[in-house]
């Protein structure tokens, strides 16, 4: 088992009064049916950082105090640690937001439905409404924002030295092995592009691109 560090430590510690924070102060909706929990674009961060999982799970319970379903300090904390425990086994980074949007859904859709019509024969309309509502705050916050912060974090050299290597690798290959070191020359020797061999419309586009540069340069080179 991987033992944390005094920067896990510190960096488990502001994400949870990052998640809190951004949780009871922004003003957006992030206890009703119809929510978009901006700070849960963070739960896609278990990819990068395992020691985002303690602090995300901390920081949940310290906002869900000041909910108004007393549930949800225990079903929607549940639901943030389960998301970033599963987030933590993902393959690929652009399947990295998709537990907090299942998990969320499921139980935090569940937990307001019971909320608001109990057991009754109004339960699963309730449920299905509900999860849909949150599932889709969810998939805008980890989707859009959590992707940005997938992309833009490891670009930081302070929290690249965070990132166990083998992380940084699943990153940069969607959990295949590298096909070319992303330090030597070539059209793919950004680290990023390493991941879109699966996509052949990016590579015509991008060999093109690359081909059309040269012949433009050999071009001024002939006419200079």
């Amino acid at each position: 088992m991987r033992k944390f560090s005094v920067q896990d430590l510190t960096l488990a510690a502001l994400l949870a009064a990052v998640y809190a924070t951004l949780t009871l102060v922004l003003p957006i909706p992030a206890f009703t049916g119809i929510q978009i929990r901006m700070s849960e674009a963070l739960t896609v961060l278990p990819f990068l950082f395992p020691a985002a999982t303690p602090g995300l799970f901390v920081g949940c319970i310290v906002a869900n105090l000041f909910s108004p379903y007393p549930l949800d300090i225990v079903c929607g904390s549940a639901a943030t640690l389960l998301a970033c425990l599963l987030t933590q086994r993902m393959p690929s980074r652009w399947l990295a937001p998709l537990p907090p949007v299942l998990c969320n859904a499921a139980i935090v859709g569940a937990e307001i439905a019971w909320f608001e019509t109990g057991f009754g024969p109004g339960f699963w309309a309730a449920y299905a409404f509900n999860a849909f509502t949150v599932g889709l705050g969810e998939l805008l916050a980890c989707y859009l924002l959590g992707s940005l912060l997938l992309s833009a974090l490891p670009r930081i050299s302070f929290f690249r030295t965070l990132i166990p290597a083998d992380r940084l690798d699943r990153r940069r290959t969607g959990g295949r092995p590298a096909l070319q070191d992303p330090d030597s020359p070539g059209p793919f020797f950004v680290s990023e592009t390493v991941t879109l061999h699966s996509n052949p419309l990016i590579i015509m586009v991008l060999n093109g691109l690359f081909f059309h540069i040269r012949n433009v340069q050999f071009t001024r080179t002939c006419t200079g």
